[in-house]
């Protein structure tokens, strides 16, 4: 980092994260339109989007997840639902890689969660995990999407699958 960006991201904060304010101010720009960039939004002028992009790399700003989250309304998670983690057996590790892959190639980043049982004990762990992770969809292994209880959570929370 340039000793020149120092004064911008160097705060009460430790270990100081770069915000997209100092990403704003460096470029000489306001938050609304660095975020524009970030998004992939068009109507940027190229010398401001070069600005914002080289300020980017220079202070090798990294995107919250958790304020891109609040400021969406979503939680960029897809839910990996299975009956039991079993990546030893090829089947489940080939589907759980390829979703991993297609969720990162959408933006998105996968959890995994383990489905217990449908007992009334389980399908409250269930549906509080489920409430708390805010999933904006899950991904059910083929046991689990034959589970009429699960499926039938998934509808009453209004979480796609």
């Amino acid at each position: 980092m340039r000793a020149s960006l120092l004064p911008f991201v160097i705060g009460a904060c430790q270990p100081c994260m770069v915000t997209i304010d100092d990403v704003a101010r460096v470029a000489g720009v306001s938050r609304k339109t660095v975020s524009r960039v970030l998004n992939g939004e068009a109507y940027v002028r190229d010398d401001k989007k070069n600005a914002i992009l080289k300020a980017i790399s220079e202070l090798d700003y990294k995107p919250n997840m958790a304020a891109r989250s609040l400021a969406a309304g979503r939680s960029f998670l897809i839910g990996f639902l299975t009956l039991r983690v079993e990546f030893f057996h090829y089947y489940f590790h080939e589907l759980h890689r390829q979703t991993i892959r297609a969720s990162r190639d959408a933006g998105l980043h996968l959890v995994l969660e383990e489905v217990t049982g449908v007992d009334a004990p389980a399908m409250q762990r269930l549906e509080s995990n489920l409430q708390q992770m805010r999933f904006d969809g899950v991904v059910l292994a083929p046991v689990v999407s034959s589970f009429a209880p699960v499926l039938n959570l998934l509808e009453r929370l209004n979480i796609r699958y």
